[in-house]
């Protein structure tokens, strides 16, 4: 039987994935709006970003009231401080839609670019789908997962300087679409900040399991050592 702890602790769980929810509309919503330039979406995602952070500052709220009531350790302080980091991460991924949304406003009033055409949309469904995957990794204590995610990030780091690139080279060139560039270098960078964000959401699904630290790179290739030998440490 649960204790009340326990209780408090599991909804406090539930709650920072019913933010995660919100947070991947968002994140679904400004995409669509910048591969349609649709402004009415874009504007929908700049007036839903008061819910997330309403909501960071109620679970913030309650996770520190658990912490003082019942002064959990191991585990328990493992992941209610997992749950603060993430509940932080997701806000400023929400920050992120706000900043890519207030950008595709800008770019609707002007004729797209012919550059980056297909690649920033690719860049965009990869940063999806590594948001996703970093919150099943945390929803299901998937270790392996969150480490594949976390490897993902190079990858979105790759395609975000080859975008910046090919951007910078046409505006180059083609100076009455300079503003619309640096538009688009601004919405290539949100998204290679998302991937970032994402990235940290996996680090926290480490430090929750296995209470070890996946920052930086820290102890990496160990767990990636062990997760291909079968070995596990525990924590």
């Amino acid at each position: 039987m649960f204790s009340i702890f326990k209780r408090h602790l599991l909804d406090q769980k539930l709650a920072l994935l019913t933010m995660a929810g919100e947070v991947e509309r968002q994140l679904n919503n400004v995409l669509e709006a910048f591969f349609s330039q649709d402004i009415e979406r874009a504007e929908q995602v700049i007036e839903g970003d008061k819910q997330i952070d309403f909501q960071e500052v109620e679970n913030d709220r309650k996770c520190l009231f658990l912490l003082s009531r019942y002064q959990p350790v191991a585990r328990d302080l493992r992941l209610i401080t997992a749950i603060m980091r993430i509940n932080s991460t997701l806000e400023r991924i929400g920050d992120e839609a706000v900043h890519i949304a207030k950008q595709v406003i800008i770019l609707s009033k002007r004729p797209l670019l012919m550059c980056c055409r297909e690649e920033l949309p690719a860049m965009g469904y990869a940063v999806n789908k590594m948001v996703k995957e970093a919150l099943d990794s945390f929803v299901n204590e998937d270790v392996e997962l969150a480490l594949k995610v976390w490897e993902h990030d190079q990858e979105i780091d790759q395609m975000s300087q080859e975008n910046m690139k090919k951007l910078l080279d046409f505006i180059v060139h083609e100076t009455p679409a300079i503003r619309r560039g640096v538009t688009l270098i601004m919405i290539t960078h949100s998204l290679e900040r998302i991937g970032d964000l994402a990235a940290h959401i996996a680090e926290q699904t480490v430090f929750f399991v296995e209470g070890r630290i996946l920052q930086h790179g820290y102890e990496w290739e160990e767990i990636r050592k062990e997760l291909n030998s079968g070995l596990r440490r525990g924590a």
